[in-house]
């Protein structure tokens, strides 16, 4: 069936760009008619404010992952490896493998769903304070990293991070990261390991580990979750109620810091 590797992938990792292949459909109608994805965003939402990861998704304990595709494209030189690939998922659309259709039909149901949820919870946050949207990227970025480590770790399944790699723009060869890749993450990495004078670098390639580009995939996560995207009439409700809850909690922090005495602060800052 078309696609049919890609949906297990999809409800694993939503944020995929590679979803607007798999799927076309109305967002505001999707999310009228799934109320289930928005009330699964705001939860997703809500811990997030509280420092929280929510981990009860629209996942399949089920997956598979299959390289095995007949695959036309000229262009593709490193068949089953994911190298230099450029999205086009050609290889996945001639897909001949076949399922049950209750099982395709579960797979399919749960990338949408997984989807929709993932959009929502990005919709909700954008119409959030910014303290709100960074702890959303942040946690995000955690919980879909630990999935990569997962997944790296088991058998078979590296192409999925590779995959997820080129997705987010990420320039890899072998465990190698493109230097343009690691400076953009190391900028915001506090760690002297990641300083490039400090590095191996050998034909614009600079030598880092399995983890350490593991690491580099979830600062890029981080830095997409973070961005502000436009906001669906269909998750005000959600913003609402969600609104209420951070300025509850930003007031508690307020009143944590208490009262700032200027004298004990130093004579430069006292200037500013």
């Amino acid at each position: 069936m078309k696609y049919l590797p890609l949906y297990p992938i999809l409800a694993r990792y939503p944020f995929l760009r590679i979803a607007s292949r798999v799927f076309s459909f109305n967002i505001e109608d999707e999310l009228r008619k799934f109320l289930d994805t928005v009330e699964a965003a705001k939860r997703i939402v809500d811990k997030a404010i509280d420092g929280r990861v929510e981990y009860d998704r629209f996942t399949d304990e089920s997956e598979f992952f299959c390289l095995g595709c007949e695959e036309n494209c000229y262009d593709c030189q490193k068949r089953g490896t994911l190298e230099g690939c450029d999205l086009c998922m050609g290889c996945f659309e001639n897909c001949s493998l076949y399922y049950p259709r209750e099982a395709v039909e579960r797979f399919y149901t749960n990338a949408k769903l997984s989807i929709l949820t993932y959009i929502a919870s990005r919709m909700i946050v954008s119409a959030m304070e910014d303290w709100v949207r960074m702890r959303y990227a942040v946690n995000e970025a955690s919980y879909y990293s630990r999935l990569l480590r997962e997944d790296v770790e088991e058998s078979g399944k590296e192409p999925i991070v590779r995959l997820v790699a080129i997705d987010l723009g990420a320039k890899l060869k072998g465990w190698k990261m493109h230097v343009s890749t690691f400076v953009r993450v190391s900028a915001r990495i506090k760690d002297d390991k990641w300083r490039l004078v400090n590095r191996k670098l050998r034909n614009g390639w600079v030598e880092t580990t399995k983890a350490e580009v593991l690491r580099g995939l979830e600062e890029l996560l981080r830095m997409k979750l973070f961005e502000k995207v436009p906001v669906s009439e269909a998750v005000s409700e959600a913003v609402r109620e969600l609104s209420r809850k951070a300025k509850r909690e930003s007031e508690k922090f307020a009143m944590d810091l208490g009262e700032v005495d200027l004298n004990c602060l130093p004579p430069c800052m006292r200037e500013i």
